[in-house]
């Protein structure tokens, strides 16, 4: 192995051990901090919500995405390996995890702050994940086929398209949560004056 493979390979195994280590915390906090300390009863249902699986999921793709990594470095094997292509995986899950957290998380703000926007996200979110996970798919195909020249063309295009919606979204939570935090009591205000939403934000902080 090279040595700069070797720093890498290194860098990747630490970050899964300190990832596991992340998950474990998040675990502990979900199970007691989050659960048992505020005097709910410890069941499937109070543990396993969709803001707790989204996360959980998340974490165990981070993880997996170092460790597949850092053995694909070892291995020094080419970028249709089946290592390479479970960390491809891996983080195509990271990444619609993490957009999911913050639309579930972020759904309340977004109605308030700007109402025209629920209904494009709903669309968006759904239609971004199945765009980020395309590019595994193709990185499946190549691993078991072979690669040639309209997967890799393929592939660039649908990385660049996932890619561009990512942004999208990121630019869109941004914006959003910048009016929210500048209009904080105007946005309060309305929050109190619809029980329903203000209970749900809440919940949410």
């Amino acid at each position: 192995m090279q040595p700069a493979l070797n720093i890498f390979c290194s860098a990747y195994a630490c970050l899964a051990a300190m990832s596991l280590v992340t998950m474990l915390y998040l675990v502990k906090f979900i199970a007691f901090d989050e659960t048992l300390s505020l005097g709910t009863k410890l069941t499937w249902r109070a543990v396993f919500n969709k803001f707790n699986v989204t996360l959980l999921i998340g974490e165990v793709s981070l993880i997996g995405y170092y460790a597949f990594e850092a053995v694909h470095l070892y291995d020094d094997e080419s970028d249709t390996s089946l290592y390479a292509v479970a960390a491809y995986i891996c983080l195509a899950n990271l990444q619609a995890c993490l957009m999911w957290y913050t639309w579930l998380r972020g759904g309340a703000i977004f109605d308030i702050v700007l109402p025209a926007l629920p209904p494009f996200m709903k669309v968006m979110v759904p239609a971004a994940t199945v765009f980020l996970y395309i590019p595994s798919v193709i990185s499946v195909i190549a691993a078991f086929m072979g690669s040639n020249t309209v997967l890799k063309s393929i592939y660039r295009i649908m990385t660049a398209v996932s890619g561009l919606l990512l942004f999208l979204f990121d630019v869109i939570v941004c914006v959003s949560f910048s009016i929210h935090m500048r209009k904080a009591t105007e946005t309060v205000a309305l929050l109190k004056s619809d029980e329903t939403r203000f209970r749900k934000t809440c919940f949410m902080d």
